[in-house]
């Protein structure tokens, strides 16, 4: 991040993974193996989410490896750039898992302060690895209480929060309120006028020119 920096991505944590994964092997290979152990790891904690909110093991099982091998995922675990997605779901999940179990605590009129410090912390690291971590918050509150007709832990989902406004303050001060170079080969639409870039993406003359 130094002062000659072109984008305005903070995610020091993947950076983080990459570093100790280039110590450990310069291979291409080995850098796949990481995606494809913390994709494993992903769908195994998805199993127990899904228990958590199905309370069927069977239906469980079942979701979680229909995610497993959904198409969708590919980039994020075949591309090595996609890790802080699978970083960030990792931290979702997470966060999610452990507001479900405290929402039962939060019914018997007492949540567990330890699960609701845990929420915050995986929220915390996975904003640091990509920022839809913050996604956390919206996600407890709504499919993962009032969608399933649980009580809402809201001292869970206020430590979720904290966590994402502790982010934020922290990126902020690095960065400086720094704003973005958006290059024309990374972003054409970007520098297309009007309803351009909503409504026809595809005949944008600023694509066109990319193509020649």
């Amino acid at each position: 991040w130094s002062p000659e920096r072109l984008d305005r991505s903070f995610r020091p944590l993947t950076f983080l993974t990459y570093a100790v994964n280039l110590r450990l092997s310069e291979e291409a290979w080995a850098f796949h193996a990481v995606n494809l152990t913390l994709h494993a790891v992903l769908v195994l904690l998805l199993y127990f989410l899904l228990l958590e909110l199905l309370g069927n093991a069977v239906l469980a099982a079942s979701g979680s490896a229909l995610f497993a091998v959904l198409p969708i995922h590919t980039e994020a675990v075949a591309s090595i750039g996609g890790r802080s997605e699978i970083l960030a779901a990792l931290a979702i999940f997470g966060a999610w898992l452990l507001a479900l179990k405290n929402s039962r605590r939060a019914a018997e009129g007492r949540e567990s302060l330890g699960l609701a410090c845990g929420a915050g912390a995986v929220t915390f690291a996975g904003l640091f690895a990509r920022e839809n971590a913050a996604l956390v918050v919206p996600i407890l509150v709504l499919a993962g209480c009032w969608a399933a007709r649980r009580k809402v832990p809201w001292v869970t989902v206020a430590g979720c929060a904290a966590a994402a406004a502790s982010y934020l303050a922290i990126r902020e001060t690095i960065l400086q309120g720094r704003g973005s170079q958006v290059l024309f080969v990374d972003n054409p639409l970007f520098f297309a006028a009007g309803l351009t870039r909503f409504l026809n993406a595809e005949h944008d003359p600023a694509l066109e020119q990319l193509e020649r």
